[in-house]
């Protein structure tokens, strides 16, 4: 509970569905051994807006929790009480009880070093802000409280521990941070005072006093405390009471290495995954390894590879073998089509399988180039209904001539030069002149059919007796792996020769006149299974269609069993049995593209609108839950879930807008717009944001936060002066709206803003009054961070002695656990470090930023710390390896379309070549300044200061026409050219 809910057992990690099932968990750890009453759960999950049918809602969520932790675990238990649930946990099974233990009893050991140690092994428990997932929430408050309160206790006992032992001088940053944190709380003051007098400074003492004395009387009007008083006293006179102990430590500390690791306060969290999953498939796939060869052999051929049949044939699971088997040689990329229905719907889903950038109104040029760079295998999976688009996209990654192959789906070819289609063949079927036992049970639509029938009755087989019958079924479903899927899970009701009877009547009387073939058979296959189903489970299923790729069981639950009386957790486990619903990856379920269009068809429209609405809710509280949780320790965790559930979300977006009351649509583009940012996803964000602040209420929070959105957006763009206008305004608003925390990020965004356009002093004064807002509000993320901003302002107005202030934003920011800005604060304190000339510090702080971004999966940050270790590197004299740095910076920051890196490692370059090749230099420059008048990026005033004695070493080198000439070179320098030199 100190960091991100983290859930493990023996064997390693047990994952945890995000959303309310994660919530649940907390709710039950904040009062831990008590029973927590049903209404108290529910409100505390659905607040003022809970589901028809709350106690089985609840229900479900008490039995998936259940299955996570496993009903045998002696250390942690939910069981069910009278009037709600407990949760029954040892005390060593939860770290903050763990943690609780240790500093409630540390004041009872006497000997220092013990006591220390088991502090540091305490401190060390924590990964970030406690029950950091419900920071916002109010049954989580007290809890948060307490166990903030127990840290800084715990804190106060590790110096106190120190300074016993003679460790003074490891204290004194330490605890300068901690002043900083806590002005106000005076022992920590006073730990300053002594271990300052003990490292013989006397007076800097006698200054932390008076510095103390001075917050106090600001904040408070208070004089310090008696202890302060006290102590000061006993500086002046030099008094033994305060001389370091005689039992002091000597030499270097055992613990040096869990004492700088409580300092640090958390570890790194693991870095984000890359390209979505592969799908997979709990069941084996039936007779297609001669078929997976042949095609092994067609793909390293040929660069585009089209996978035919009729829908239910294997398609996308003949691809998935094939990609999983190439991604064990090289990368692979699978993108999911299955949801998009129109050109930007197709280009934005690529851009976000793949993590190409993409730019509003450039047509797609970032991601083809992007894709282009790349070497590997690109999948698209269901192309036929937006087979113009995906033709086109095609064409243009392949024509640039760069080295990505690509394999689809669909139901009709590509039509491209140099495509091979391959028709999907049925499976092997028997031969109806040899249907004895043993010819028979090696063919594979019977080994499927077999297979499936098994898991639909226990104990089934195949039998002289059922062989014939079985045969049959499968010569009449022609092979067709769904088809066979749906009927095998009919042997639960009927016998072979029973259900062979069946089928063939079905079969003559559902004729579709628009479909023919293996088309027909199988639409009529699906619909003679559509009608064996119960009523409630008819309108489930139907209603199953308005979700866009996989989904949880609990919105199934809500969106599709709302005002059912059948258990919609036993709908749909009776929708998995029959084959009508398959089973996906982490708990997730999904309808195959031809049910769902089926299933589409059997959807009234009175129905269908209601349960479209009750999607578009349950997404948009979904995005809203997700944006309160992306600026903390699990961040990565829920990019990952808002990339599982993007289709949704653009289903639940266009719901939105399109009704008669766009409310929704507003909510939800307000909460993705941080999301949009971290994902590069900048022209769906563009039109989603204009869309919102034009239906928006005027005024209102919901405006004002789409405006911060839209900030967000127009920075990264370069148009710092719609990003300032639009934060300005959302920040009147928040305020107008008593709304504090909103006004904070909206300063954040000013903030950046005014700095990029260059308003220094405004920026420092937007920066102060943020961090004074995120401070009163105990909010660490936007603390660190504004700090972290701040101290680049700071070095921008040439400001004296930031150390500190970049320390105690460090500090802060892995308190709260964000990996990003971490890495943020690492690069800027080596940069802060080269501007004052330590330039050791600089390369040791450098490296430090390079290899926590990259553990971390962040490629932005990647980029700015290889600029900046690179300079630091050039300082020491080492121009190779900076040149190498600054160029591999380039290259993603190209891939990216980052335009401040690229021109900075222009910049970066120009320096380390001033004095060799002053010609190169002076091109470098032009092209660097090029490139920010183009795409409207300023430089930094401090940056500006460190480039110029590179400028005028170049100007004096060379003679008006060489000039000239390099000036000329660097306007036409082609990035992507000069990175292939």
């Amino acid at each position: 509970m100190l960091g991100p809910l983290e859930v493990r057992d023996d064997a390693g990690d047990v994952p945890v569905r995000r959303g309310r099932p994660r919530r649940l968990l907390l709710a039950l750890l904040v009062r831990p051994n008590e029973p927590v009453g049903f209404e108290t759960l529910i409100e505390q999950l659905w607040g003022d807006r809970p589901p028809q049918n709350a106690a089985n809602a609840l229900q479900v969520l008490v039995s998936y929790l259940r299955k996570v932790i496993g009903p045998g675990s002696p250390a942690v238990r939910l069981e069910t009480t009278e009037s709600g649930y407990r949760l029954a946990v040892t005390r060593d099974a939860v770290d903050a009880l763990r943690f609780e233990d240790v500093v409630t009893a540390s004041p009872g050991e006497r000997d220092p070093a013990p006591r220390l140690a088991g502090l540091d092994d305490a401190l060390a428990l924590w990964r970030g802000a406690p029950f950091s997932e419900a920071t916002y929430d109010d049954f989580a408050a007290g809890e948060i409280v307490r166990l903030n309160e127990l840290r800084v206790l715990a804190s106060e006992q590790r110096i106190d521990a120190l300074l016993e032992l003679g460790r003074q001088q490891e204290v004194i940053g330490l605890l300068g941070q901690l002043v900083a944190e806590h002005p106000l709380r005076e022992r920590f003051h006073a730990q300053l005072m002594v271990a300052l007098y003990r490292s013989g400074r006397q007076a800097d003492a006698l200054r932390a006093f008076d510095a103390a004395r001075t917050r106090l009387a600001e904040e408070l009007g208070l004089d310090p405390g008696p202890e302060l008083r006290a102590l000061q006293r006993a500086v002046l006179e030099q008094a033994d009471e305060i001389a370091t102990p005689a039992r002091a430590a000597t030499g270097p500390p055992d613990a040096a290495a869990p004492a700088a690791r409580a300092e640090v306060g958390m570890k790194a969290e693991r870095g984000a995954e890359g390209a979505p999953t592969i799908p997979t498939s709990v069941t084996p796939l039936f007779g297609r390894r001669d078929v997976l060869e042949h095609l092994a052999e067609v793909m390293a051929a040929h660069r585009i590879v089209t996978l035919t049949g009729t829908g239910g044939a294997g398609k996308s699971r003949l691809a998935a073998a094939l990609a999983t088997d190439a991604a064990a040689r090289a990368a692979v990329w699978w993108v999911d089509l299955t949801a998009a229905d129109d050109r930007d719907s197709v280009m934005s889903t690529i851009a976000a399988a793949t993590g190409a950038p993409s730019r509003p109104d450039d047509d797609g040029e970032s991601m083809i180039a992007f894709l282009s760079g790349r070497t590997g295998l690109l999948v698209l999976d269901t192309c036929e209904h937006v087979i113009d688009q995906v033709r086109d996209i095609v064409t243009r990654v392949v024509s640039s001539g760069g080295a990505l192959d690509v394999l689809a789906t669909s139901r009709q070819p590509l039509r491209l030069d140099g495509e091979l289609a391959w028709p999907v063949p049925p499976l092997a079927l028997p031969d109806p002149a040899a249907l004895d036992l043993e010819t028979v049970r090696g063919v594979a639509s019977v080994q499927l059919f077999c297979a499936r029938a098994a898991s639909a009755r226990a104990g089934f087989a195949l039998t002289t007796g059922n062989v014939d019958a079985v045969a049959r079924i499968c010569l009449l479903l022609d092979g067709i792996p769904l088809a066979l899927e749906l009927a095998a899970a009919q042997i639960a009701v009927f016998g072979p020769g029973r259900l062979l009877g069946l089928l063939d009547d079905r079969l003559r009387v559902l004729v579709d006149d628009r479909a023919t073939g293996r088309r027909q058979t199988l639409r009529s296959t699906i619909d003679w299974s559509f009608q064996l189903l119960e009523a409630e489970e008819r309108i489930f299923l139907a209603r199953l269609s308005v979700f866009a790729g996989s989904f949880d069981v609990e919105a199934a639950i809500v969106v599709a069993g709302h005002d059912l009386t059948r258990d919609g957790y036993e709908l749909l486990l009776a929708l998995v049995r029959q084959s009508l619903v398959t089973t996906d990856a982490d708990d997730r379920f999904r309808l195959l593209d031809m049910i769902r269009a089926f299933a589409a068809g059997r959807l009234d429209d009175a129905d269908g609108a209601a349960t479209r609405q009750r999607h578009a809710r349950w997404f948009t509280d979904f995005a809203v839950e997700a944006d309160r949780q992306l600026r903390g320790g699990d961040t990565d965790g829920w990019v990952r879930a808002l990339r599982a559930e993007l289709p949704n979300l653009r289903e639940a977006l266009q719901a939105g807008f399109a009704s008669d009351d766009p409310a929704s649509g507003v909510q939800l583009a307000a909460a993705l717009g941080w999301f949009w940012g971290i994902e590069g996803l900048f022209a769906e964000a563009e039109q989603w944001l204009r869309a919102a602040a034009a239906a928006a209420i005027p005024e209102t929070i919901d405006a004002a936060t789409v405006l911060a959105g839209q900030a967000v957006h127009a920075a990264s763009l370069g148009d710092l002066e719609r990003a300032e206008a639009c934060s300005r305004e959302a920040a009147r608003i928040h305020e107008a709206h008593g709304d504090r925390r909103g006004q904070a990020r909206s300063l954040l965004y000013l903030g950046i803003a005014q700095w990029g356009l260059g308003a220094l002093d405004d920026a420092a004064a937007t920066q102060d009054l943020g961090a004074a807002l995120y401070r009163a509000d105990h909010d660490d993320w936007g603390l660190g961070l504004m700090l972290l901003l701040r101290g680049r302002t700071g070095a921008d107005r040439d400001e004296e002695d930031l150390d500190q202030l970049l320390d105690t934003a460090l500090a802060v920011s892995r308190r709260a656990g964000d990996t990003h800005v971490i890495g943020l604060c690492l690069d800027q304190r080596s940069r802060e470090a080269l501007r004052q000339g330590h330039v050791e510090l600089a390369v040791q702080l450098g490296r430090e930023s390079l290899e926590h971004n990259e553990n971390a999966g962040y490629v932005e940050g990647a980029i700015a710390s290889m600029h900046a270790l690179g300079a630091a590197l050039a300082a020491q004299g080492h121009l190779t390896d900076a040149r190498a740095l600054h160029r591999r910076a380039m290259a993603a920051a190209v891939e990216l379309d980052h335009p401040a890196a690229m021109a900075e490692g222009l910049e970066r370059l120009a320096g380390t070549d001033a004095a060799a090749d002053p010609v190169l230099a002076r091109t470098y420059l032009a092209a660097a300044d090029a490139l920010r008048a183009r795409r409207a990026v300023p430089r930094p005033p401090s940056f500006a200061r460190q480039l110029e004695p590179a400028r005028t070493a170049v100007a004096a080198a060379l003679d008006d026409d060489s000039a000239a000439h390099a000036d000329r070179a660097g306007a036409l320098l082609d990035l992507h050219a000069f990175l292939e030199t």
